[in-house]
């Protein structure tokens, strides 16, 4: 029964709600260490697969729930049962934001409806109980699966700071999301408030453009007969506009003779300014060659004859040109009339026009009207069409969950089995390198007793050697003091003892002659100059160091 309230308890905003596990306790069990094994491993089998919070962060938390007595760093380090039913009961309080004694009144009227008589038989382990599955639901959401009522009554240090540790990342993962969703909410708001005004403009609207319709049924004769009116201004702007066009053409072309006529003037000019530049270079002339100033001077009467015909013919325009203006004159007299009376067509063409954008104004605004309408449903079909993807990605999210929960079940369970597996080949690696291990301690212990046996021999060997060689320099003192001795005798004769090996004597009297070696002595002298040193005979095969122990 406790467990079927607890079913219908609110859960957090980030989390579905609680379920209790169905099947045997044992498969529950394998799949429990399953999942935490896989959790582990994807960090590398350190810890769990969130982040581990200090003591002393721990505590300032708990502080900030309002947990009395204040937590500190030691309460965390070495808890107690009283401490650690506080810590998780305000932990699951703030994430699933309802009060323990809450449920806990509930619980009564829930047992008293199922039949039971004293329901408060209940009562004390009803608060323990719902602490400790809102605690355990929030540990499954971060793969810790190993939390038990052992936790709560008798904690350890490091499992309880783990599980602390798990539900406060839960708690900031829910207010992270819960942060979000309260963001989407506001908006949701602003835009209901945006659709709510939007209704009351467009509403507005209606009402103006019903008053509109009304004015505009009350003004439609004036407007006929302002249009009739206009249409008779237009013909007879029409007719003035033609006789204006007609009236500056004339002048058009009267202005293009002009501008012709003071064209050829200034060439007139131009040309009389090169006359004068001519009788001045001329006059310069005379002083220095008076020949041929006869033709210059006939030159300069024919242009000043071309000028003057050219003056004349520019007197010519000019009268041309002032008949011109008093035509002109006329006309513009004329046009002045035409003036004031298309200035009269005009006004009553503005007070039409004006009432035509009256008419446009009403009908831009109808349109406008129809444009929100069509807004606003759009908006709305929108809307719609919004909850209908949401609702679509989030059946296709729960499906894809489904999947993807499977399939790591799946992995799971395949990455048990080649765990398993490899255990197994690492158990029997161990034992192998076990026997090999054996081995090697028998053949190092073999190969230092050879070391040994060699070393002794070494030794003996050393010993007999420095005895040969203290024979052998009893021997070599003995030779010498012999060779002195027999050095010191004097000769027998003076005749060269051949078979002795002696050098001829001497021809002066008292004369001693070297002797020359035997062949004895030499090769003995040969075998002790052959003999090896103390030190290669010590370490024929140079592999010992000097002081005799085996080297690799």
């Amino acid at each position: 029964l406790v467990h079927a309230h607890l079913a219908q308890a609110p859960s957090p905003r980030v989390s579905p709600p609680f379920r209790p596990h169905k099947g045997r306790p044992r498969l529950r069990a394998q799949r429990k260490r399953a999942r935490t094994r896989a959790a582990m491993a994807s960090k590398g089998g350190k810890g769990p697969a969130f982040k581990m919070l200090p003591p002393k962060e721990i505590a300032s938390i708990l502080a900030k729930l309002n947990m009395h007595p204040t937590p500190t760093q030691m309460c965390v380090d070495k808890p107690t049962p009283e401490f650690a039913h506080s810590a998780f009961q305000h932990l699951v309080e703030y994430a699933y934001e309802l009060e323990v004694h809450t449920v806990r009144a509930q619980i009564p009227p829930v047992l008293a409806a199922h039949g039971h008589d004293f329901p408060e038989v209940y009562g004390e382990g009803v608060e323990v109980l719902t602490v400790y599955r809102l605690a355990k639901q929030l540990l499954l959401y971060s793969m810790v699966d190993d939390f038990t009522p052992r936790d709560i009554w008798d904690p350890e240090s490091k499992r309880f700071r783990v599980h602390l540790s798990g539900i406060i990342n839960v708690c900031r993962f829910k207010d992270t999301k819960q942060r979000q969703i309260l963001s989407w909410q506001e908006e949701y708001r602003q835009l209901e408030a945006q659709h709510r005004g939007m209704i009351d403009n467009f509403n507005d609207a209606e009402k103006r453009l019903r008053w509109l319709q009304e004015r505009h049924v009350q003004e439609l004769p004036e407007i006929r007969a302002a249009e009739e009116e206009m249409q008779k201004a237009q013909s007879e702007v029409d007719k003035l506009a033609h006789q204006a066009a007609q009236a500056v053409r004339v002048r058009e072309a009267l202005e293009a003779k002009s501008a012709a006529a003071d064209e050829r003037l200034a060439q007139a000019r131009a040309r009389a300014e090169q006359l004068r530049e001519q009788i001045r270079r001329a006059e310069e002339q005379i002083a220095e060659s008076p020949e041929g100033l006869e033709q210059e001077r006939d030159e300069l009467a024919r242009g000043i004859r071309e000028t003057r015909r050219r003056l004349e013919e520019a007197t010519s325009k000019k009268r041309s040109r002032a008949l011109r203006d008093q035509a002109l004159a006329q006309v513009e007299s004329r046009l002045l009339v035409y003036r004031d009376a298309v200035s009269q067509l005009k006004q009553a063409v503005k007070e039409t026009k004006a009432l035509q954008e009256q008419k446009r104004d009403l009908q831009a605004q109808v349109a406008k009207q129809k444009q929100l309408n069509e807004a606003r449903l759009a908006a709305d079909a929108e809307w719609d069409q919004r909850r209908l993807q949401i609702e679509e990605a989030h059946d296709a999210a729960k499906v894809e969950h489904e999947r993807k929960a499977r399939e790591y079940k799946e992995r799971r369970q395949q990455a048990l089995a080649k765990h398993e597996e490899l255990q197994a080949k690492r158990a029997e690696e161990q034992k192998q390198q076990n026997l090999l291990q054996a081995e090697r301690h028998e053949l190092e212990a073999e190969l230092n007793a050879c070391k040994r046996q060699l070393q002794a021999d070494l030794d003996e060997r050393r010993e007999s050697i420095a005895t040969l060689r203290r024979q052998l320099e009893s021997f070599l003192e003995a030779r010498a003091s012999l060779f002195d001795e027999f050095s010191s005798r004097p000769p027998l004769s003076q005749k060269p003892a051949c078979s002795s090996g002696l050098a001829p004597a001497a021809a002066a009297p008292g004369w001693t002659a070297k002797r020359e070696p035997s062949p004895e002595h030499v090769r003995l002298r040969q075998r002790i100059a052959c003999t090896p040193s103390p030190a290669r005979f010590a370490n024929p095969l140079g592999f010992l160091s000097p002081g005799g122990s085996a080297t690799r």
